[in-house]
């Protein structure tokens, strides 16, 4: 384990041993997740959620350096938490992304984008209510060497 990761380790408020994580959408909730997408100049209808399920493997250190959890969120006093109990992490803020490369003389290439990514997802979708849903919460050029 590296000095970052073992430091990381040692603040965590809960530290979970997984056996299995898959994910899903949700409505955002406004303390946790962004609610706006300034690329699509709408609200962010649904978010994506990360899912972890196991069981601990270390307890509380300290509450004191998480303040914002402990005043948004209703929390179980975590320091009761022992070692080996089930448990299920929802991970909030995660978004999956890709990178496509792309021709810089394409016209309004991540609009036209974004709606193909859409239109696909939408298509494979079991849930017909979701046609005309987005998916895509931002699209950005990077360039690499």
């Amino acid at each position: 384990m590296s000095q970052c990761s073992s430091e990381a380790f040692s603040r965590a408020i809960l530290s979970q041993r997984i056996v299995y994580v898959d994910s899903y959408t949700s409505l955002p909730i406004p303390e946790v997740d962004v609610v706006y997408s300034q690329f699509r100049g709408t609200e962010t209808k649904r978010v994506p959620v990360i899912r972890i399920y196991g069981a601990t493997t270390k307890g509380i250190l300290s509450l004191s350096h998480y303040p914002s959890i402990i005043q948004s969120v209703d929390v179980i006093p975590l320091s009761y938490v022992s070692v080996g109990q089930k448990a299920c992490a929802h991970i909030h803020g995660v978004f999956p992304y890709l990178y496509v490369e792309h021709d810089p003389k394409i016209f309004n290439l991540e609009q036209r984008l974004a709606s193909e990514l859409d239109r696909e997802i939408n298509s494979t979708l079991l849930d017909f209510n979701s046609k005309d849903a987005e998916h895509v919460y931002k699209i950005m050029q990077v360039t690499g060497r």
